[in-house]
């Protein structure tokens, strides 16, 4: 597998059935960016294992705070940047 491949991920597009099979095969110990729509698959947040060299997180429509703290949490010493943007339909 070429080095770098995968230090950044957007399986937001990807059915249940796809992301659990994609996930089996990815090298989690490199990947360094990840991306969760969660308008698009609003499970994803709680399906991502432990991700040691994960910086960077772009979440895309937050709809289970709790969810988000305990990824946060868990990934906490290793992040650096957090991008966070709401879905428009909920913000007056």
């Amino acid at each position: 597998m070429e080095r770098g491949l995968f230090y950044h991920i957007n399986l937001s597009l990807a059915r249940n059935y796809q992301f659990n099979r994609i996930l089996r095969f990815l090298p989690l110990n490199d990947i360094q960016s990840l991306a969760i729509d969660s308008d698009a698959s609003p499970l994803q947040l709680t399906r991502w294992p432990y991700l040691p060299r994960l910086k960077t997180l772009r979440i895309i429509g937050v709809y289970n705070h709790n969810d988000l703290l305990l990824f946060l949490l868990l990934h906490a010493a290793t992040l650096i940047h957090l991008i966070i943007k709401s879905n428009e339909r909920l913000v007056p």
